[in-house]
């Protein structure tokens, strides 16, 4: 698992995590997208697993929560317009990192 920053709307860090195949190129790349209020940690063993099986697999946190809070909760000024855009940037972040291969979208 790797460990990634994105910005988004030129200001705005999400903390990605990346799991890649340790054998072979990935055939497909995965996002998921997860339940609001729900860490992307939640998701890595899942992840882990799809990258067994030969997925390049991201997760993210959206902005003002988990790994991606800079600050204190009660500063947060998100809402589902900009969690929208968040999910938006991470799937072309991760088209543009396997150009050509499938792209799955997974959401909770």
């Amino acid at each position: 698992m790797q460990s990634e920053t994105l910005m988004v709307d030129g200001a705005v860090p999400l903390a990605l995590r990346v799991y890649v195949p340790r054998t072979g190129p990935a055939r497909a790349s995965v996002v998921i997208g997860g339940a609001m209020g729900v860490r992307q940690a939640f998701y890595g063993p899942f992840a882990a697993w799809l990258a067994q099986q030969g997925l390049r697999v991201t997760t993210f946190d959206y902005r003002g929560q988990g790994e991606s809070l800079s600050g204190g909760m009660r500063e947060v000024r998100a809402n589902l317009f900009d969690w929208a855009r968040d999910y938006d940037a991470v799937i072309a972040h991760a088209a543009q990192a396997l150009p050509g291969q499938p792209l799955l979208l997974l959401g909770h």
